[in-house]
């Protein structure tokens, strides 16, 4: 088997509800990504997505084409898209970084090589450990009010973990939308804050402060990435446990974290760490230092959360509660099947062969705003 041609598509959809996140990442209102079509000389092709984030990992829509197109194009037209694991590794050597852009490539080439043994994708790391996964919601920054109005919505349909963006007003105000929902709530739900680097160090101690050692369950990157010194002495006195999701991009990012003791729970996104190997590679050592990993998302389509929810489900250091993989439920519309993967606050795994997703060619097509093929 050999690749035979390269597909590249830029879709952009609307979010259903503007999403506000800190000071530092402003707001979103709709969402881009780049999506790869790998094709074989069997008739077999894998789907790989790019979700590229210019404020944290400098990448953009216009990159990750112009990566494909210039470095891995000639990389891997003719080669064997069975040698998967091979080739993700041979695209650091043609150029460093470009994290989503290879990401698209490892996605695509791993539902080849599973579609190839008519397997689902989790067998080919090692077989899933979870059949489904709870799932999270997010809430913008906002009020308590709002807040209350889309925790009752989502608790009637099975969502018991929130993940509260914070950062984009003052700490009291945050302080206050916690209190308000722990109050009402109790220990009825999980609560994840996150900040998105929006705080100071002052600020982070004034959360951890002004709220009852019970009142989250995860604080997420609540400083900048390179306040290390800020985020050990945060990490002593914090309370619940501090995960970071901006501040780890490759395994080294890990290793630095743990051997400064700056983090106690990583945040997983595929397309930030540039594949499906580099991902499962994070999440086992991270494992070996007892640190919990949280699956999350860039705001995604459908491609790269079935692949999130493939590697997901095998591993055995996940946060006992909910993971991000209601991304495609927060668009206009998706260009894949995966929404009927999640139902009554969970996700299963599905054990069709590849990443288990069908692609809709007529959305793939209404949503495509530019297209390139290269061919062998």
């Amino acid at each position: 088997m050999k690749i035979s041609a390269l597909e590249i598509f830029r879709i952009k959809v609307d979010l259903l509800t503007p999403y506000q996140m800190s000071k530092v990442l402003g707001s979103r209102i709709e969402t881009q990504a780049i999506i790869l079509k790998i094709h074989t000389n069997k008739g077999i092709f894998g789907l790989g997505e790019a979700n590229p984030a210019p404020l944290v990992g400098g990448e953009t829509t216009d990159s990750v084409i112009a990566t494909i197109k210039t470095f891995f194009a000639p990389l891997l037209l003719g080669a064997n898209p069975l040698d998967a694991a091979k080739l993700e590794i041979a695209l650091d050597r043609v150029i460093a970084g470009n994290n989503a852009a290879k990401a698209a490539v490892s996605v695509a080439l791993f539902d080849i090589l599973a579609k190839a043994e008519k397997v689902p994708l989790h067998l080919i790391f090692g077989g899933k450990l979870h059949s489904e996964l709870p799932v999270m919601w997010p809430l913008s920054c906002g009020s308590p009010i709002g807040d209350d109005k889309i925790i009752e919505e989502k608790l009637k349909i099975g969502h018991t973990t929130f993940m509260i963006k914070m950062g984009a007003q003052d700490v009291e105000r945050d302080i206050e939308r916690v209190s308000a929902i722990r109050e009402k709530y109790g220990n009825g739900i999980h609560l994840i804050s996150d900040t998105n680097q929006g705080w100071n160090y002052r600020e982070t101690l004034s959360f951890i402060n002004g709220l009852e050692a019970k009142a989250i369950d995860l604080m997420e990157q609540p400083m900048p990435i390179e306040n290390l010194e800020g985020y050990k002495s945060v990490c002593r006195v914090s309370p619940w446990p501090v995960s970071v999701d901006e501040s780890i991009y490759t395994i080294h990012d890990a290793r630095r974290l743990i051997s400064e003791k700056a983090a106690n729970a990583f945040s997983l996104k595929v397309s930030k760490h540039g594949g499906l190997l580099k991902t499962k590679n994070i999440a086992i050592f991270s494992e070996v230092f007892g640190i919990n990993c949280l699956m999350n998302s860039e705001i995604e389509f459908g491609i790269s959360q079935a692949a999130l929810l493939q590697l997901g489900c095998t591993l055995n250091n996940l946060v006992d509660f909910g993971h991000a993989y209601m991304s495609p439920l927060r668009l206009a519309d998706d260009i894949t099947d995966y929404s009927r993967l999640v139902n009554d606050g969970k996700v299963r795994v599905p054990d069709t062969p590849g990443l288990g997703v069908e692609l809709d060619e007529e959305k793939l097509s209404l949503y495509t705003q530019d297209h390139f093929k290269f061919n062998e």
